[in-house]
């Protein structure tokens, strides 16, 4: 039985006053009919009771609305005589609205209409349209948590705050009464979606939530940079190059450069995986390292530093094979801030080192007379490199 809200309200202005008979409220014995509300949208409510079981058989029910619950507020739905059945669904209401309502059953005789009773009073109300949740963001983070606030949304009783995890499939995190939440148990360098949805309830205690929401991706502290090392090295135009392993989830990398006592020769920041720097020291020890951050609330939040490369390369390394071929003079000069040397030699460029010998920190020079443990041969070709010690 479909009745309008427009409907309803015509009829409240045409009995009002009127419970059932010109201008008479009704005097009926009270009738336990447990009358609940079965349903509610925000434009419909639902509700049912059980049968009048009096001595005389209902053969009607008539459905009485009031905004207050006060006598002289009542009006009968229109309509609502033709109701025979146990239930009724009243279309067409305003989101958010709250009515007192109550069934009374009646016989017919003839004309005259008779009241056999009167249910008792409940309050219903149809479903409050309530906007989406605005300005999520996130306000924090941790190497295991996030933590999220958004605008208050007025008359809210509660907040929901959900995971994304695909589409139609998110998962409940926390009930919150106020704007802000964490989320804990979280691990490094991750990142996800979430969403707010706000609850309010009405004075009939029908309670209607954010049917739309809008997502924020955030993230935990980034993990640490497992490793950075010179990727390139162009000692023709002093400059090289330093890479590094990407991080999930980050927003960018911090890379600082070093000299041999510690100081601070650069500190930069970068979205790739990779820095150049020129000009290159030579003639001294330099480290380098790398951190990972993310950007939170226009705070950046930054992940352990990585382990420091240390790197030389001597000014000058020259090279002197003996007349009979069967010596290698190795001559450097002195690098800034090493604990040592370490000259190799092989018979080929890319690999095959045999260590000659650890020199001290003040050695300029290494004679090499043998490949591991055999003489040089004056047939072979060899390749020396001097490595640094820290």
């Amino acid at each position: 039985m479909k009745k309008t809200f427009k409907t309803l309200v015509m009829m409240f202005a045409l009995t009002f006053g009127v419970l059932l008979f010109a201008g008479t409220e009704s005097k009926a014995a009270t009738w336990q009919a447990n009358l609940k509300q079965t349903e509610a949208t925000t434009t419909r409510i639902s509700f049912a009771w059980d049968s009048y079981l009096g001595s005389t058989p209902a053969e009607k029910y008539y459905i009485y609305f009031s905004t207050s619950g006060v006598d002289g507020t009542w009006g009968q739905l229109s309509g609502s005589e033709y109701e025979r059945g146990n239930t009724c669904t009243v279309y067409g209401l305003s989101a958010g609205a709250v009515y007192y309502l109550k069934v009374v059953p009646v016989t017919i005789d003839g004309d005259v209409i008779i009241p056999l009773a009167e249910s008792e009073t409940i309050i219903v109300g149809t479903k409050p349209d309530v906007p989406k949740v605005t300005g999520l963001k996130q306000i924090g983070a941790t190497r295991n948590s996030i933590a999220m606030s958004w605008g208050a949304l007025a008359g809210a009783s509660y907040y929901e705050v959900y995971r994304y995890n695909s589409y139609n499939n998110y998962t409940k995190l926390a009930t919150v009464t106020g704007t802000t939440a964490s989320v804990s148990g979280l691990t490094t360098s991750t990142a996800a979606s979430y969403f707010v949805i706000a609850y309010v309830k009405t004075a009939a205690g029908i309670v209607g939530c954010s049917s739309d929401y809008e997502r924020v991706t955030m993230k935990t502290i980034p993990s640490r940079v497992a490793y950075t090392q010179i990727t390139n090295l162009w000692t023709s135009l002093g400059e090289a190059q330093y890479g590094w392993n990407a991080v999930n989830n980050v927003d960018g990398y911090q890379f600082q450069y070093l000299n041999y006592k510690g100081k601070t020769i650069m500190t930069k920041e970068t979205t790739s995986t990779y820095m150049s720097i020129r000009p290159y020291k030579v003639g001294q020890f330099t480290r380098a390292r790398v951190r990972a951050y993310i950007i939170v609330n226009n705070t950046k939040l930054y992940g352990n530093w990585s382990d420091y490369s240390y790197n030389a390369t001597s000014s000058k390394v020259t090279l002197k094979r003996s007349a009979n071929k069967k010596k290698i003079t190795v001559n450097w000069k002195k690098v800034k801030g090493v604990a040592g040397y370490t000259v190799y030699v092989s018979t080929k460029s890319n690999g095959g080192w045999k260590k000659v010998k650890n020199y001290g920190k003040k050695a300029t020079k290494a004679i090499i007379t043998k490949y591991g443990k055999k003489k040089l041969s004056k047939n072979k070709t060899y390749y020396v490199k001097v490595a640094y010690m820290i």
